[in-house]
C-alpha cells in the first residue's frame, strides 16, 4: 500500500510508503498489511523496500523510516542502505548510495523524520532502480514495527 506524495515545499515531495519485501528466514518477522514486525532476539533480519516512485531526473535529498522500537531496556538496531541496481552491458551493478547513521537505542522509540539521512544530493538515472535495505537486530524481549519509508525527492 503506497501513500501519495504530500507536498512539503515548491519542488520538494515527501514519498511516504509501505510496500516491504523480506530476504532471509521467514521466521525472522511477521509482516501483515500495515506493518513488518521483527522479533525479539533476532540478528540481522532484512527488509527490501523498492522505490519505484523516484523518476528519471528526481533529486533524492533525504530518507528515512516510519515505524516503532519496543526496546524493555535492552537494545535495538536498525541500519538503513539506499541502494541502486543500474543496467550495465555485463550484468547489473548494485551499489550502495547512501547509508543512514545507525538507530541504536535502548528506550521504546518513535522512528519517524527526526531520524532521516539529509543532506543528499543524488539524481536519479533512468537506468538504475532505487531500493532500500533495512537491515534489524533485537534483543531479548524488544521488536522493531517497520511501517513504511520516507523518501525526499526535488523533482525536476
Amino acid at each position: 500500500m503506497a501513500v501519495p506524495f504530500t507536498t512539503v515545499g515548491r519542488t520538494t515531495v515527501r514519498w511516504c510508503g509501505s510496500q516491504i519485501t523480506t530476504t532471509g528466514a521467514p521466521a525472522w518477522f511477521v509482516v501483515n498489511c500495515c506493518a513488518a514486525t521483527v522479533p525479539a532476539s533476532t540478528t540481522g533480519a532484512k527488509f527490501i523496500v523498492p522505490l519505484p516512485q523516484i523518476k528519471t531526473g528526481d533529486i533524492i535529498t533525504a530518507f528515512g523510516l516510519l515505524g516503532q522500537i519496543e526496546s524493555a531496556g535492552n537494545t535495538v538496531t536498525v541500519d538503513v542502505d539506499l541502494r541502486g541496481a543500474a543496467t550495465a552491458a555485463g550484468d547489473f551493478v548494485d551499489a550502495s548510495i547512501s547509508t543512514m547513521t545507525q538507530i541504536s537505542v535502548t528506550a521504546d522509540t518513535a522512528v519517524d523524520s527526526t531520524q532521516d539521512k539529509t543532506g543528499l544530493s543524488t539524481t536519479a538515472l533512468q537506468t538504475t532502480q532505487y531500493y532500500l535495505v533495512v537491515t534489524v537486530t533485537t534483543n531479548a524481549s524488544t521488536d522493531f514495527d517497520l511501517r513504511g519509508v520516507s523518501v525526499v525527492v526535488t523533482e525536476q
